[in-house]
């Protein structure tokens, strides 16, 4: 189930979903995959790695990335090994 799912279904926000699941997909324990699609995956962590060098926050990616939402690129800058 995506994180916009589960939200809708527990009315609740996307961004307090995405927020404790941070902590099971750190650890392994939930996969990213199981939360967003696999093309945003691609997409965000081919960025991601260009932006590496850089000392950026999820918010300063989100401005040069701003199609994806929040909890998307989150999600997958946690999930870096580099950035654990």
């Amino acid at each position: 189930m995506k994180v916009k799912e589960i939200a809708e279904f527990r009315e609740l926000t996307t961004g307090t979903i995405s927020n404790h699941l941070l902590h099971y997909v750190r650890t392994g324990d939930i996969k990213l995959q199981e939360l967003v699609d696999q093309e945003k995956i691609n997409y965000i962590t081919a960025h991601l790695q260009k932006f590496s060098s850089l000392p950026q926050g999820v918010k300063e990616i989100k401005e040069k990335l701003g199609e994806y939402t929040s909890y998307d690129l989150s999600l997958i800058h946690i999930s870096e090994p580099t950035r654990r």
